[in-house]
């Protein structure tokens, strides 16, 4: 089974990797990294969402002070209908 879509958690400004997760679907990705982000992760810790079988990042989960996360889609995702139903 090929799991399309990787979620890669980064230790802040180091850029020091400390997990990566393959999941199918972008709908079991985001909140499983979502909720493993807050139960390790730290601060200025960045969640790299991409796609495996197309080559690209798909996005980028931020964990901000008091447990907050923002979400940025890449430029080519948002461009792209088709790519947005990976989301």
């Amino acid at each position: 089974m090929i799991r399309a879509i990787s979620a890669t958690l980064y230790r802040g400004k180091k850029k020091e990797k400390v997990w990566t997760r393959y999941y199918s679907w972008m709908d079991t990705a985001m909140p499983r990294a979502v909720a493993l982000a807050m139960q390790t992760g730290n601060e200025g810790d960045v969640v790299e969402f991409a796609s495996q079988e197309l080559g690209f990042q798909i996005g980028v989960l931020h964990v901000r002070a008091h447990n907050r996360v923002e979400l940025e889609y890449s430029p080519l995702v948002r461009s792209s209908p088709t790519l947005l139903r990976l989301i």
